[in-house]
């Protein structure tokens, strides 16, 4: 059997800079890891939502939810923040 898993597209417009300049100080908890073009959030375990999304950026916590609600995206997906990537209406974008 293959595991697959998938990854959703999301601009860089819809993560604070201090939450993108900041990665290392997430990288312990998970939030965000830098790659070529971006930055990747995993979707953690479902058990784990309700204390993760109050620990971490809201930001990305609004971003996993809608992931989660319109996509039924699920734990072990990732969303790869990418200045190419798509603006979504029902986010809140930010200026850097």
């Amino acid at each position: 059997m293959i595991d697959q898993r998938r990854l959703f597209v999301l601009s860089t417009a819809h993560l604070k800079r201090e939450t993108a300049e900041a990665h290392n100080a997430y990288k312990e908890k998970g939030w965000l890891w830098p790659v070529p073009y971006g930055y990747i959030c995993w979707l953690w375990d479902v058990e784990d939502c309700a204390c993760v999304l109050d620990t971490c950026p809201k930001e990305i916590s609004e971003a996993v939810s809608y992931f989660r609600q319109k996509h039924q995206a699920d734990s072990g997906d990732y969303i790869r923040f990418d200045c190419d990537g798509a603006e979504i209406p029902d986010l809140k974008t930010y200026l850097w």
